[in-house]
């Protein structure tokens, strides 16, 4: 890609038109080949909104537990 990149800047600047649109066309098809074979970045589970509502749920849970197993403050047994 990058060889081409120069020739194309070579030939834009001698003013070959006919060869730099070629290796332009070439530069874009390379470029959407290799956006066509690379993975998608795979989903972040933290923005999915199911998983932040229940990630608030179990810290609820959590903390109704802990209360629940542990004696108020100021209360003698």
């Amino acid at each position: 890609m990058r060889a081409t990149e120069r020739l194309a800047k070579v030939a834009e600047k001698e003013g070959r038109l006919s060869e730099f649109s070629a290796l332009q066309r070439t530069l874009n098809q390379t470029i959407a080949l290799v956006a066509r074979h690379t993975p998608p970045e795979p989903p972040d589970p933290s923005e999915n909104p199911d998983m932040t509502a229940l990630g608030a749920k179990v810290a609820e849970r959590l903390h109704r537990l802990i209360d629940e197993a542990t004696p108020a403050r100021g209360a003698q047994a």
